[in-house]
């Protein structure tokens, strides 16, 4: 942890999301008296617009936005036994006033003018038969209420199953206090088909694994949150197996562009079908023509052009790397990745 790198003025208060909030409690104090001292050089980083001495002040009185914006303060044990906060107009606006809950199982004060946002516990977005969806708040005496598919709707006392696609939306309250409300999609894996991955992928691209080819989750221009396989340096090959074989009506594979972090579209989408896994018949061949120096990311969906007798029970997509890094590029001679996400076949 380096206090003087202000983004991570944070980083101490997590613990109270993981229920350890005697550990954030130490380590303010720690920081505070150890970090900060009454001399020339007491400030352990650039007052870069007076954050260092903002951390200072909002920890020792035991509150802390961890995440601005979302309306209400993290706490940790104040420094002094007692502190007086003269307010602009001598009294708090009923509107904006802060209210105080005791959290009984953590023993501590959260202080909150919203109350934090309820979660999802352990519960992967994806699965096979069925799914139990577990939620959960950092403010103990909170009830939480959802609505599952815009028709079931109560108050959250147990984990909730679904065995098919499913849409929950759910907020806490307290008193007279609600949270924002949340949303979150659970979508059940196809059960006729299975995909592999011949090339390897990067295993910081990695997706979860193969089954997110076919995992009907789409990623967007946003590829940090995850859904994309990325191979670098490599073309990218990867085979839907289907339970049985079947007419072919359509075939499309998603690929993602983002230049500056070394995405680039693939120069050669190929599709091919076969009943064995070795015997390959080509069904389509399209070459991707590469915008230069394209600053904004982007997606696209090859669709190939599947002839109406077609039959397989095997599908293969290939993807030709654009190769090195152009010269007008800024990290020209390394290598450009492949992001994929979605191979859709019915």
């Amino acid at each position: 942890y380096a206090h003087g790198n202000e983004p991570s003025h944070h980083t101490a208060y997590l613990y109270n999301y993981a229920n350890q909030p005697q550990k954030t409690d130490a380590l303010i104090k720690k920081i505070c008296t150890e970090f900060y001292t009454p001399k020339e050089d007491g400030l352990i980083g650039n007052e870069d617009c007076g954050q260092m001495s903002a951390w200072y002040i909002m920890a020792s009185l035991g509150v802390y936005p961890v995440c601005p914006g979302i309306g209400y303060y993290n706490t940790s044990e104040p420094l002094f036994k007692s502190n007086i906060q003269n307010l602009v107009n001598g009294k708090l606006d009923a509107e904006k006033r802060l209210i105080i809950y005791n959290d009984k199982i953590n023993n501590r004060l959260a202080a909150n003018s919203f109350l934090p946002n309820p979660f999802i516990i352990n519960t992967p977005l994806t699965f096979n038969d069925s799914c139990n969806i577990e939620m959960g708040s950092i403010i103990k005496d909170a009830n939480i209420f959802y609505t599952l598919n815009d028709s079931i709707n109560g108050m959250y006392v147990a984990p909730i199953t679904i065995k098919e696609n499913a849409q929950i939306k759910f907020y806490s309250a307290l008193d007279t206090f609600k949270s924002f409300i949340q949303e979150a999609r659970f979508y059940k894996l196809p059960n006729d088909r299975t995909a592999e991955i011949t090339f390897p992928c990067n295993k910081n691209y990695a997706a979860g694994g193969p089954l997110a080819l076919v995992d009907q989750l789409h990623g967007d221009v946003n590829w940090r949150k995850g859904n994309w396989i990325g191979t670098q340096g490599s073309d990218f090959e990867g085979i839907v197996s289907l339970k049985k074989q079947i007419n072919i009506q359509s075939i499309e594979a998603t690929f993602l562009q983002d230049q500056m972090p070394w995405i680039f579209y693939p120069i050669n989408v190929s599709f091919y079908s076969s009943n064995d896994k070795k015997n390959w018949t080509l069904i389509d061949n399209q070459n991707i023509d590469v915008v230069k120096d394209e600053q904004k990311a982007s997606v696209k969906t090859i669709k190939a052009k599947v002839k109406s007798n077609t039959k397989a029970q095997y599908i293969k997509v290939v993807a030709k790397n654009y190769g090195q890094l152009p010269t007008w590029h800024p990290g020209a001679g390394g290598e450009a990745f492949i992001f994929i996400d979605e191979i859709s076949v019915k």
